[in-house]
């Protein structure tokens, strides 16, 4: 962590600065996005639940990175000491990373997202990361291919983008870019009457050219829309009706077959 401190100083003149650490057991990665660099590092010797802990009383998020890598906590779960244990499950995001591919069943990112809309069907609010477990920037296969873009009213500041982060207003991307509209914000709730349509209508764009929207619901695709490619950005209007509390959340993929990834939109159906 001792970067951390360095980069403070470089910080200093009113640049946010979110300090990260990353836990190490051979048995999952963990990152700990917020943390307090000047007290004692956490220990990797710790259960899951416990590095949870001591992540939350720092302050921070704790992100499980690469669930389904060899070192991911979800890969290895059921060997792992205290793996099901009270408080495992008490993590706030999931990591995406840059070698997602929604085509092959067997991606760990693919099961990582598959890990993240399972818990949104039983209505729990674990969002997805993405670029939390970028550590070495030297390296020319991670860094900055894909990143986690995150809606933060007013000022920006460190606080802030955390509970940006919590709320699960945010996206992954490795290039679409999305502007939500501007009252349906990503892990906000919508509330809509029984029988009546969700409107909604987000802008759309990649450098690359704009391919295809997903709009998923439960896992499953509910709508889908091709965009030839389109380089200039488009306004897409989904109407969507409802029968029961639900989420539905985005995948855009663009002419590179690059994705991104929306966190849920939340429904809740009244009468």
């Amino acid at each position: 962590v001792a970067n951390n401190a360095n980069l403070a100083k470089l910080a200093k003149g009113g640049k946010p600065f979110l300090p990260s650490l990353e836990v190490s057991p051979g048995w999952g990665h963990w990152g700990i996005v917020g943390v307090d660099y000047t007290k004692t590092p956490i220990s990797p010797d710790l259960t899951p639940a416990e590095i949870i802990k001591a992540g939350h009383d720092m302050g921070a998020l704790v992100v499980v990175n690469h669930p389904y890598t060899d070192y991911g906590f979800f890969a290895n779960r059921d060997g792992v000491r205290g793996g099901h244990d009270e408080g495992s499950e008490d993590f706030d995001l999931l990591e995406i990373q840059s070698t997602i591919d929604l085509t092959d069943a067997k991606n760990s990112d693919k099961r990582a997202l598959d890990l993240a809309m399972s818990y949104w069907n039983k209505g729990s609010k674990k969002y997805l990361s993405s670029g939390s477990d970028q550590h070495d920037v030297a390296s020319g296969l991670y860094p900055g291919i894909i990143r986690m873009y995150a809606y933060v009213e007013g000022d920006i500041s460190p606080k802030k983008s955390l509970q940006s982060m919590k709320a699960g207003s945010s996206y992954v991307t490795m290039g679409p870019i999305i502007t939500p509209a501007a009252d349906s914000m990503f892990g906000s709730t919508k509330t809509v009457a029984s029988g009546k349509p969700l409107v909604r209508g987000d802008e759309w764009q990649a450098v690359d050219g704009l391919k295809s929207v997903q709009v998923i619901s439960e896992g499953k695709v509910v709508e889908q829309k091709e965009f030839e490619n389109a380089k200039d950005p488009v306004k897409y209007e989904v109407s969507l009706l409802p029968s029961k509390d639900t989420w539905y959340n985005f995948i855009v993929i663009d002419g590179k077959g690059r994705y991104a990834v929306t966190n849920p939109i939340w429904v809740k159906v009244t009468g």
